[in-house]
């Protein structure tokens, strides 16, 4: 069982990021992953009305996954062609506009586990056409890339994540990606019931935008890195 909510003391463990970033000489904590949620224009994905990833989203999700989160061991230039051709696969595209306006908190996550599956699946396999360049699986850049595509659907599962929620060593199965999304479901119900919506754990998370999976991801990382100097060290990854 995991040792203690992850969205207890969310304030605390926020203002420890925040910390922790600026101490390291990083600025503003929220500015590459704004990018991300700026993009969606107003919407809750990344996903246009046609189940469609347009390029310039594209090119800024990797950018974003290379030189601020952790992944440039796997990605390289090829990356936002390779995801495209991966995303333009017709099933993957009705799959993409089923989900376009999801929100982890209310969805129906047991009717979803199949497609989620699919999902994951496509964008961790590896091989020639995969998303990593080495050719190896694609499990960690995976989930951050579902997420930058969906952020307020998909979590992001990291080293970090993964042992706040006791799923590490054994977090690159689809299986755990799973138990990590019922595991961060569960606390997002949680606090809406307790809060009346999400709206007050979102707005915990300065400067804007955020999102609620976005706060469980921080305060995940932030229990896992109680130490500034090997906190700062990991942030790029969460």
């Amino acid at each position: 069982m995991t040792r203690t909510s992850i969205l207890e003391d969310a304030d605390t463990k926020l203002q420890a990021w925040r910390d922790c970033y600026r101490s390291g000489g990083g600025g503003d904590p929220n500015s590459p992953y704004r990018q991300i949620l700026n993009a969606r224009a107003g919407g809750k994905s990344n996903v246009d009305a046609n189940g469609l990833v347009g390029i310039r989203r594209l090119g800024l999700i990797w950018k974003v996954l290379m030189c601020h989160f952790g992944m440039e061991h796997q990605v390289d230039h090829t990356f936002p062609a390779k995801l495209q051709a991966k995303l333009a696969d017709p099933a993957i595209m009705a799959l993409l506009q089923e989900m376009r306006d999801l929100s982890l908190d209310s969805v129906n996550l047991a009717g979803m586990k199949d497609d989620t599956c699919v999902l994951y699946s496509t964008l961790s396999t590896p091989g020639p056409q995969g998303l990593s360049y080495r050719g190896d699986r694609f499990c960690v850049g995976a989930t951050k890339t579902m997420n930058f595509i969906f952020p307020e659907l998909y979590v992001m599962l990291d080293e970090c994540v993964a042992k706040a929620v006791d799923l590490y060593p054994h977090h690159n199965k689809f299986e755990a990606y799973w138990s990590a999304l019922l595991k961060c479901q569960g606390e997002l119900k949680a606090w809406h019931e307790a809060h009346g919506s999400l709206d007050s754990l979102v707005a915990l998370d300065s400067p804007p935008p955020s999102t609620a999976i976005r706060v469980f991801d921080k305060c995940a990382t932030v229990m896992e890195n109680p130490k500034p100097n090997r906190f700062y060290r990991f942030m790029k990854t969460s």
